[in-house]
């Protein structure tokens, strides 16, 4: 966000992108987690941290309102300015980023994308195998037609696990940064996609503001339950310098599904039902899909700020009466994320396809890439 306005001061806000600036500082001063921030806001995790990050829609003065209450300030100046920025908007229209393909599908972030496609083509493989397959014989009308038996049809229940890394943060100095994979540049503007191994695979990179994807996929005479998210800490090290912040993803997506907020500091998930901005706790709150088809659980992680963690996370489902324990990561591979002790995440830097370098960039990727 280099070249917004810093300092909290509504009145001096002129662009969206100072708007986010100011109320992504005026997040971080408050100290509330962001489970009890979402329920002191009723505002969901996604509408709270699609606010702090800033992307192609301006939020709705109601939704300001709200997140400024539960930062404990007067709203009113706030929606002044976002009235402002409405008008501006208006008058100034601008080319937006071109979004990925799974974006425009799917209409929500690539890693959500991601878990969809795989449910979706999950669903559409366990299809094909529980088809009825021919027997050349039989359909020829040989003697065996008599003796055809009809085998009970599989259940193909399961629970997908997706790990996205939108906010890379990089442990070491900008002279350290490896050389960054090929992506398409039509995909400027998300291509996180294309770093997926990069991005996961780099011991030195860690997720700020990570999210984990859970995908239900069930037939209609299938049950399935999560009853428990946990998150087992590996490891805790203090964030110090140097470390840099990597952008590959550029604006923020939607979610339908249902939301999770992991506290690793009070040990406790808060759940939001799907399209609610109402949470419980879980346990005892369960998600259950039990018609058929595939629902999304996108768990947020919320952690003590200035550190580096890695760790595994643990899902408990029951799957057509059946208990399992379903891991995300391992002791030798763990999932990693970092929480920085700062007002604001920058500079960032991003891997420029024709320079083939490491470039400054701001809230959009430069022009021509």
């Amino acid at each position: 966000m280099n070249g917004a306005v810093t300092d909290i001061d509504p009145e001096r806000i002129v662009t969206q992108q100072d708007l986010v600036a100011q109320l992504a500082q005026l997040y971080k001063r408050q100290t509330s987690g962001l489970a009890k921030f979402c329920r002191s806001a009723g505002l969901s995790p996604t509408t709270v941290q699609r606010i702090v990050r800033g992307g192609h829609e301006l939020p709705k003065a109601e939704t300001i309102e709200a997140f400024v209450r539960a930062c404990g300030e007067d709203p009113l100046k706030w929606i002044n300015a976002r009235d402002r920025i409405a008008v501006y908007n208006y008058q100034s229209p601008r080319r937006l980023p071109v979004r990925n393909c799974m974006r425009i599908f799917l209409g929500r972030g690539w890693w959500q994308g991601v878990g969809a496609v795989i449910g979706t083509l999950s669903l559409f493989v366990a299809i094909f195998q529980i088809m009825p397959k021919s027997n050349p014989r039989v359909a020829e009308g040989g003697a065996e037609s008599k003796n055809l038996s009809i085998t009970p049809r599989p259940r193909f229940a399961n629970i997908g696990l997706s790990w996205g890394i939108t906010n890379p943060l990089f442990v070491g100095s900008v002279a350290d940064l490896p050389e960054a994979p090929y992506f398409d540049k039509e995909y400027s503007a998300s291509h996180c996609v294309w770093w997926e191994d990069f991005l996961s695979t780099d011991k030195r990179i860690y997720a700020l503001d990570p999210s984990i994807v859970a995908r239900l996929i069930a037939d209609s005479s299938d049950v399935v339950s999560i009853y428990k998210i946990d998150l087992r800490i590996l490891n805790r090290t203090r964030l110090q310098e140097p470390f840099v912040f990597i952008r590959c993803e550029y604006g923020a997506g939607g979610w339908e599904g249902y939301e999770a907020v992991l506290d690793t500091v009070k040990r406790t998930t808060h759940v939001w039902g799907s399209g609610s901005d109402k949470s419980s706790r879980m346990p005892p709150a369960t998600i259950t899909l039990k018609d058929g088809g595939v629902e999304g659980v996108l768990a947020h992680i919320d952690s003590r700020r200035g550190y580096l963690y890695d760790g595994i996370l643990i899902i408990f489902a029951n799957i057509n009466g059946k208990d399992q324990e379903l891991h995300l990561g391992d002791v030798a591979n763990p999932l990693r994320w970092a929480v920085p002790d700062m007002p604001k995440y920058e500079p960032v830097y991003d891997w420029h396809p024709d320079k083939r370098k490491w470039v400054k960039v701001k809230s959009e990727p430069p022009m021509g890439w």
